[in-house]
């Protein structure tokens, strides 16, 4: 249990962005406590509404070392479910939960970070550069899919018109392309040209601009991007796949 440095700074960050654009002020500022406190009051309740988040089932230590000293084995696991129900609920029903680094696992503090990062990107939000520069860094597969799904440019941050097929699709061009075992990367039109021209490889690429990257897609995801690239990955039935999970 527990999530690491790194990504409680990719929270605070995603809250901070937020603040500051409530507030209209950039998105490197030192946002007011008062709304600092507004902003992650509100992000939690648009995560708790969309995940259905529950607390962890962590009770505290303390009390139940107290409880099982005192009761016996039967009384104390009905109080002690009791009890951790009731913070469940008083913070589902208040819309709110702690961030303490023991509280969270790195899976759900991940949940959150993705959550918050689309969130913010799907509104046209800016973010702080130090913030991109480490989710680019730390969740690259989760940063890249992110900016294909809202067509902005990994570079720039600019709008794109389509995924960049670093791996190329071939003469048939999309009839054929199912997405599937080729890496893809959202350049805007400037960058997909920079790249396009053999100016230059992608190592040399991904030097000059270390925001760069690209993913292999899963199956789920490439259902995703259908929805967002009308002519891309014409080969893909998601079907096909559902059959071979079945």
């Amino acid at each position: 249990m527990a999530y690491t440095r790194e990504t409680q700074k990719l929270i605070y960050w995603l809250f901070t962005s937020y603040s500051n654009f409530r507030e209209g002020r950039e998105p490197e500022a030192s946002p007011t406590p008062y709304h600092l406190y507004e902003a992650k009051k509100e992000l939690k309740k648009k995560y708790i509404k969309a995940t259905g988040y529950k607390p962890n089932k962590k009770p505290l230590e303390e009390f139940l070392k107290v409880l099982v000293d005192t009761v016996d084995l039967e009384t104390f696991n009905k109080l002690s479910k009791a009890y951790i129900k009731s913070i469940q609920d008083f913070s589902i029903n208040h819309e709110d939960f702690s961030l303490c680094l023991s509280l969270i696992s790195q899976e759900k503090a991940n949940s959150l970070v993705e959550f918050m990062f689309d969130f913010l990107l799907e509104n046209n939000i800016p973010m702080r550069q130090e913030l991109i520069d480490l989710y680019s860094k730390t969740q690259n597969d989760r940063y890249i899919f992110a900016l294909l799904l809202h067509k902005k440019c990994c570079v720039c941050g600019k709008e794109i018109t389509g995924p960049h097929h670093v791996d190329r699709v071939g003469t048939s061009g999309y009839k054929n392309d199912t997405g599937l075992d080729k890496r893809l990367s959202p350049l805007c039109p400037y960058h997909h040209a920079e790249i396009e021209d053999g100016e230059y490889t992608v190592e040399e690429f991904e030097k000059k601009y270390p925001t760069f990257g690209y993913k292999l897609c899963n199956e789920k995801e490439i259902e995703k991007l259908r929805k967002v690239y009308k002519h891309h990955f014409k080969a893909f039935k998601i079907e096909n796949y559902k059959r071979e999970e079945g």
